[in-house]
């Protein structure tokens, strides 16, 4: 976990990634999806007051705006 603002550089900085869509947890905490432009990375991050915390990280992200699967 790092500080909200912290998180948010290192992942930009680190793998040109930018928030792509969030919402709220059931617990009320902020989940962001980040990624790279052209999908090679990815990561959740749960944000809660001034902390994030990475949820889970990957590659090949795809995101289905308005498709059918």
């Amino acid at each position: 976990c790092l500080p909200r603002e912290a998180m948010a550089e290192h992942l930009s900085a680190a793998f040109g990634e930018r928030i792509v869509a969030q919402g709220i947890t059931a617990g009320g905490r902020l989940l962001q999806l980040w990624s790279a432009a052209d999908g090679a990375t990815w990561s959740a991050v749960i944000v809660s007051g001034a902390t994030a915390c990475m949820a889970a990280d990957g590659d090949s992200f795809e995101l289905f705006s308005g498709r059918d699967l």
